[in-house]
């Protein structure tokens, strides 16, 4: 319900993202991106809502976003995930293709290289972990170690849907929500 409102409360600004209390804000230019900021705040103050400063993060370069580092170039994976990911050990394969399946876009042909890793987890199947489970394994380690960017040019139109499709609307909105706004 909160997700909805939200959205609906900002609806038709351009260059903003909003999921729960985060908002995304920016603008193709600084004039664009300081109206972009005014006409939220103009609507927060009309819906009632308050922010609260300190939760408040202005005119950043970059910003992690739903595990996603967000600057001007584009979405990149955290570091720190990546590294969780490349430590994961074989015996917490859930949480693993987990992890990984949040990279998904960063990573072609994902699915077809982790398919024997999702045989073993099949309801029905006894588990097992043979030579062919241990190569998809250590391959997709290999594939996150390299740099994946993905662009706002090659992925996005102007209006930065990229933003808009990392949030998930199916997640459940925490009963106690604070705005918080982040210029990237």
């Amino acid at each position: 319900i909160f997700q909805r409102t939200m959205e609906g409360l900002l609806q038709g600004i351009l260059q903003v993202a909003v999921y729960l209390d985060d908002i995304l804000v920016t603008g193709l230019t600084e004039v664009e991106h300081l109206e972009n900021l005014e006409e939220i705040l103009n609507r927060l103050e009309k819906a009632g809502l308050c922010l609260k400063r300190s939760k408040c993060t202005f005119k950043a370069k970059e910003v992690v976003f739903l595990g996603h580092k967000v600057d001007a170039t584009g979405l990149h994976p955290v570091k720190e995930e990546v590294q969780a990911i490349q430590e994961a050990p074989a015996t917490k394969l859930k949480s693993y293709l987990g992890l990984l399946n949040d990279y998904n876009r960063f990573l072609p042909n994902l699915s077809a290289l982790l398919m024997p890793l999702q045989l073993p987890l099949q309801k029905y199947v006894k588990w097992y972990w043979g030579c062919v489970q241990e190569k998809a394994f250590e391959a997709s380690k290999i594939l996150e170690c390299r740099n994946f960017i993905t662009t706002y040019t090659e992925h996005a139109s102007p209006d930065h849907k990229p933003l808009i499709s990392l949030s998930n609307e199916m997640k459940a909105v925490p009963q106690m929500a604070s705005p918080r706004i982040q210029r990237w």
